[in-house]
């Protein structure tokens, strides 16, 4: 990360500075990429959830329920 840094103050550019810069550059897609997937996740998890209390607390407004989340 110094040697990035360095680069990046020095406003020098050569082909190691370019390679630590695409290999950040990927690992931080990699991480947004993971981050994405886990708010799926927890959003599916949250959904899920909500709709087993809306059945257990009134079970007849289920269909209701579950056509307005789709809309």
């Amino acid at each position: 990360m110094e040697g990035l840094m360095e680069a990046v103050e020095k406003g020098s550019s050569d082909q190691h500075s370019d390679a630590l810069i695409g290999v950040k550059v990927n690992e931080l897609k990699n991480n947004f990429e993971k981050c994405q997937q886990l708010m799926v996740s927890i959003a599916e998890s949250i959904s899920s959830k909500a709709m087993k209390a809306i059945q257990e607390k009134d079970p007849a407004n289920m269909k209701y329920a579950f056509r307005n989340q789709h809309n």
